[in-house]
């Protein structure tokens, strides 16, 4: 058993002996290394290029290293830090518990995926924006209060506005004591437009609404057109009151249509009117056409001038003409009678009737087929002259 002692005189005092509990990784040259093993020791003896020979395995050298109080002076935490001296040990991310943390710059640090999770799943409500509509500002429309507002400055008195094909429009200030002004708006298309430059002026005293022409200089225009292609339609229209249409001109006027139907949409004529037509003047026509209705045989015949003031009727048995309904002073017409095939039909007229050239008994003559007229005039709402007159 070698001796710590004689191992140093074995070396004459040139080498260093370590007691250690592990051999080291870097060994100091000649030196002499015990390394614990179990109850002994193993030997290394270093040369001086560093290179270590296993000299002996679990050798009871006698030696102890002092661990605790009982085999040695309390210098074992000496030892350990001289152990951890001869084998230095640096420490890791992993040993102060950071094994997870990537060695990144904060300005460098990525998006962890949770946070990225969390903005994936963010909506317009997480941030107070939920009643916000993805809408781009050139498609925004306008808003119920931008509506609200515009409508109401409709109410306003003063409404100005200058339309051209280079400028904006231009509205003057709004107030809600007088009524719309008489220039509206002005429309100046240029010399190259099918419309020369004018004004279309909408206003009027006492609530009345008045649509003029007016030239670039402000003075009445000589023409006014309202063109429309294809199926056009032209309304005037009132939802409160009768609407009256007047023509008031210091020339003269005219309607241009193929056909102007009043009461009908489907005018089979120049002028095709439904219904009566007064006139204060004298009507001057070049020929007057009145299409005869035809009455109702029966018992008594029924003549409703509303349907027309001339009429026809076949008589199949002795009959009674009523009194004209909706009868007025001045009104007359023409009733043909056919007798049917029979003929030798009586006709009685009813109160109010007179004859004042022929007679009844004219038409009772008649053979079959035979034709009588008979000639009105009503000299009041209530009492017609009538003039009968056998056909040939």
């Amino acid at each position: 058993m070698f001796s710590l002692g004689g191992l140093k005189a074995l070396t004459n005092g040139n080498m260093k002996i370590h007691k250690v509990l592990a051999l080291p990784p870097s060994l100091e040259e000649d030196s002499i290394y015990f390394v614990k093993n179990g109850t002994g020791a193993d030997l290394y003896i270093v040369d001086n290029d560093g290179s270590a020979i296993k000299a002996s395995s679990g050798v009871d050298y006698g030696l102890t290293l002092g661990e605790d109080a009982t085999t040695a002076y309390q210098g074992d935490r000496g030892k350990f830090a001289y152990d951890h001296a001869q084998s230095p040990h640096v420490a890791n991310q992993t040993d102060i518990g950071l094994g997870h943390v990537n060695n990144t710059s904060d300005l460098n640090k990525p998006v962890s995926t949770a946070t990225q999770a969390a903005l994936d799943a963010l909506t317009k409500t997480d941030v107070g924006l939920g009643n916000v509509d993805n809408t781009s500002d050139i498609n925004k429309p306008v808003s119920t209060a931008q509506q609200a507002a515009i409508d109401s400055a409709g109410g306003g008195s003063s409404f100005d506005q200058d339309l051209n094909t280079t400028d904006s429009p231009t509205f003057a200030t709004l107030n809600t004591t007088n009524t719309i002004a008489t220039d509206v708006f002005t429309v100046d298309v240029g010399a190259t437009g099918t419309v020369t430059a004018g004004e279309i002026a909408v206003a009027g005293p006492h609530g009345s609404t008045l649509l003029s022409a007016r030239d670039s200089s402000g003075n009445l225009a000589s023409t006014m057109s309202l063109t429309g292609g294809g199926n056009s339609q032209f309304s005037l229209y009132s939802s409160s009151a009768a609407l009256d249409v007047v023509l008031n001109t210091f020339g003269g006027s005219y309607l241009f249509s193929s056909n102007l139907g009043l009461g009908t949409k489907t005018p089979a004529e120049k002028l095709d009117v439904v219904g009566n037509i007064a006139a204060t003047g004298t009507v001057t026509a070049g020929g007057f056409v009145g299409t005869p209705q035809t009455l109702t045989d029966a018992a008594t015949i029924t003549y409703d001038l509303s349907s027309g003031h001339n009429a026809k009727v076949t008589i199949t048995a002795d009959r009674t003409l009523a009194l004209p309904t909706n009868l007025a002073e001045g009104a007359s017409g023409v009733l043909t009678l056919t007798q049917d095939g029979t003929g030798g039909r009586a006709l009685a007229l009813a109160s109010g009737w007179f004859v004042s050239a022929g007679a009844l008994a004219d038409i009772t003559a008649l053979a079959a087929n035979e034709k009588a007229q008979i000639t009105w005039y009503a000299y009041s709402a209530t009492n017609v002259n009538a003039t009968i007159l056998p056909l040939q």
